[in-house]
């Protein structure tokens, strides 16, 4: 969908391939079931970052620079 809205010229006609996306994507929708999703906070979590501080520059994540 991302593709056909910014393609450039762009058309208004839908692709086949669009057309029979749009139309699973329906189907999920209509008879697909709930999604779950279990939380258990009492288990420890724990978030590695690629992190670094510098006086002058701040607090950098993913590189230093």
């Amino acid at each position: 969908m991302t593709k056909h809205a910014y393609n450039t010229p762009f058309r208004a006609e839908l692709s086949d391939t669009l057309v029979d996306s749009l139309g699973l994507l329906k189907e999920r929708v209509l008879l697909g079931k709930p999604g779950q999703m279990q939380c258990e906070l009492l288990q420890p979590m724990f978030l590695f970052t690629d992190a670094s501080f510098d006086p002058v520059k701040g607090i950098r994540l993913g590189r230093l620079f």
